[in-house]
């Protein structure tokens, strides 16, 4: 195939891995949050999809064991994303809070209290949303004149995974040092969720606030 042809089968360029945006519900985040969230994830993992099998010998290729697909499974749980956080810890409090709502008490005992764990039910728990995850590309030529026009900035909005009844299951540990003068401080969240959906978005647009 000459360089021309191979050129040409990826005219549109290729996928980046480093735009993305973390999308959570108006009712979980204020629109401060939401926008510093979309921006300051470090990492973020997209799950696969695989069968579930059951293994039989085959009929029809007499003895030749067939794997046959029993159930769809909707990736590896939990989803992992890494926060980028601000001077006044802002989101490792949001976050904090979406886990404490899977308990009615327990999850953030204060002094004095009682310290036994009472989890809120599962479903129709207020501790369940759905979440967004965008892959992001650099805008088409189209999308740069509207741009111009609006005066607004957007990304390509390539593909909108969509994840049903989410909830953040744990927050990771958070690492302090003395000798980490040049860096910036980090933590981990993972969400669980019961199944997601893939789609183009119509809009094909996210503003970049």
């Amino acid at each position: 195939m000459s360089y021309e042809k191979a050129k040409a089968l990826i005219n549109k360029g290729y996928s980046r891995p480093t735009l993305y945006s973390l999308e959570l519900p108006g009712n979980k985040t204020s629109k401060a949050e939401g926008d510093y969230i979309k921006m300051f994830v470090k990492s973020l993992n997209i799950p696969g999809q695989s069968h579930e099998v059951v293994t039989a010998l085959g009929q029809v290729g007499l003895g030749v064991q067939e794997d046959i697909p029993s159930a769809v499974k909707f990736g590896a749980r939990p989803i992992t994303a890494e926060i980028i956080d601000n001077r006044d810890m802002d989101m490792y409090r949001l976050f904090r809070g979406m886990f404490d709502d899977s308990a009615s008490s327990g999850a953030n005992p204060a002094p004095g209290e009682m310290r036994t764990q009472r989890m809120n039910y599962y479903h129709g728990g207020r501790y369940l949303f759905d979440m967004n995850i965008n892959k992001l590309e650099y805008p088409t030529k189209l999308e740069r004149m509207t741009e111009m026009m609006d005066n607004i900035d957007y990304y390509h909005k390539s593909m909108v995974y969509t994840f049903h009844n989410a909830y953040v299951t744990s927050i990771s540990q958070i690492d302090l040092a003395s000798d980490r003068f040049d860096s910036y401080l980090t933590f981990s969240v993972a969400f669980n969720y019961e199944t997601y959906h893939y789609g183009k978005d119509n809009s094909k647009r996210f503003e970049v606030s």
